[in-house]
């Protein structure tokens, strides 16, 4: 065997391995079906008076979306006028996790839409998009709603649900008016280096996220680099209000400046002191709402 063919070899070996790499991360991170051990559900075992709310609502209604093969499911809620907000949950949740923030906007006078998003709830799909695939299908629940009269559209993600609400900043022609990013991730890239610095500190994340990148294309239809809402976020063409923890360990706080520094239009901050991830506004719930409200006053008529 000649020297070509032994660095041939260690080539192909090094391919498998990082292959195999790979295929564990993605199983783990973007498999929507599998077991996630590193975050924690909630299992919504207590109805609270918003999940009351919601089921004894009689305007509220279950729709489907045909795309990619998929069925994609989402609830509304009925509300007078033409002003509609699409609130948007996180990763491994359900529309069920949003119902309170839907309550609020619902007794401001917004008709609302609850997605589940592409692999979570009782949406089909298999893969987790990370707001790539997932802002897609926002906007073309935004042309359904456009097609029954919605005339201005206000778009609201927690998490996950941020990052996709985030990749919408930047379209033409749909009449989103703002939107509200809470706790969201600025790149997947990033997100995902820092996740795996504190679950595997003694690897080098760089390596891991190459190994997890072989696959991903392939597998999702998406490569970690389209996951990027830095991008979108600096050709915002509408109102940006960005909120977030300032005890948030999973997504870090300075994601949020980094976003809120490239933003070039019209926009608000506001950091939760001692808030932690996706749980700001129960934490300090009139601070939150009295921003999100005062932003809507200022930057959205209804």
């Amino acid at each position: 065997m000649n020297v070509y063919s032994i660095i041939l070899c260690i080539l192909l070996i090094f391919f498998i391995i990082c292959m195999g790499i790979g295929l564990y991360f993605f199983h783990q991170a973007i498999d929507a079906k599998s077991e996630k051990p590193f975050i924690s559900v909630n299992p919504h075992d207590t109805l609270t008076s918003d999940d009351h709310w919601y089921l004894q609502n009689k305007f509220v209604r279950h729709i489907t979306m045909e795309k990619d093969g998929l069925k994609l499911h989402a609830s509304t809620i009925s509300n007078k006028g033409n002003a509609w907000v699409v609130i948007v949950h996180g990763y491994m949740g359900r529309l069920e996790d949003m119902i309170s923030q839907a309550r609020q906007f619902y007794e401001r006078g917004y008709n609302v839409l609850l997605p589940d998003l592409r692999g979570h709830g009782r949406s089909d799909g298999n893969i987790i998009g990370f707001g790539y695939l997932d802002g897609l299908d926002i906007l073309d629940w935004c042309k359904e709603l456009e097609k029954q009269g919605a005339s201005d559209i206000l778009l609201y993600g927690v998490s996950m649900g941020a990052a996709s609400v985030m990749m919408c900043a930047d379209v033409e022609g749909y009449p989103i008016r703002a939107i509200i990013e809470d706790c969201g991730f600025s790149t997947l890239k990033g997100q995902l280096t820092h996740i795996v610095k504190r679950m595997v500190p003694k690897v080098p994340s760089g390596f891991l996220i190459f190994c997890l990148s072989l696959v991903l294309k392939i597998k999702a239809g998406y490569r970690i680099s389209d996951v990027d809402c830095m991008k979108h976020i600096s050709h915002a063409r509408v109102p940006m209000l960005f909120l977030h923890g300032d005890h948030d360990s999973f997504i870090s706080m300075h994601m949020m400046e980094d976003l809120y520094a490239v933003c070039p239009g019209q926009k608000e901050k506001m950091i939760i002191k001692g808030g932690r991830h996706a749980s700001n506004d129960k934490l300090r719930p009139e601070e939150y709402w009295q921003c999100i409200n005062d932003f809507l006053d200022k930057y959205v008529k209804i």
